[in-house]
């Protein structure tokens, strides 16, 4: 008899299962939160790669902005007196660092802007003596395919500009 009792039993429990899974909805709200999240998920994770690619262009255009500024305020050699850098030798200095940093310098919107400064320091010192200072500029291209949501790529410039005094 305790045989058929536990056959019986066993079987009644599956059904039963089966029935209470079927009508139970406990579990319904986690998986209605799973469905919805495998339409918001991929997008934010997306916007998130993109975002930090253009954070990551915009610290290498400032990197190479900066070498670019001090390339173009260093002397370019001892013996040939307090000479500048060339806008080329210059322009070289930015493209090394860009490629460096993993930028391509060809896609950059326009030349680097390189403008030269010079302004009296004391007006009184009958030397004049300047103190120059070089700001350059540079604007790169990101394209982004997290602000515009049919999936097409969004260029947006990231611009960095750099100013450098001289120090004597």
């Amino acid at each position: 008899m305790a045989k058929c009792l536990q056959k019986d039993t066993f079987s009644r429990k599956s059904t039963g299962l089966f029935r209470r899974l079927r009508s139970e909805t406990r579990g319904q709200e986690l998986v209605e939160f799973a469905f919805l999240m495998l339409y918001i998920l991929p997008p934010l994770l997306i916007g998130t790669i993109w975002i930090g690619r253009g954070f990551t262009v915009y610290q290498a255009l400032g990197r190479a902005a900066r070498e670019g500024a001090r390339v173009a305020l260093a002397p370019t050699c001892a013996s040939c007196g307090d000479t500048a850098a060339d806008d080329p030798t210059v322009d070289a200095a930015i493209s090394q660092h860009l490629i460096a940093s993993g930028v391509n310098p060809a896609n950059l919107v326009s030349p680097p802007s390189i403008t030269r400064y010079a302004a009296a320091q004391d007006t009184t010192d009958p030397s004049n003596y300047q103190v120059p200072w070089v700001t350059v500029t540079l604007t790169y291209p990101v394209q982004s395919m997290f602000l515009n949501f049919n999936w097409t790529a969004f260029t947006f410039n990231v611009t960095t500009s750099v100013t450098m005094y001289k120090e004597f």
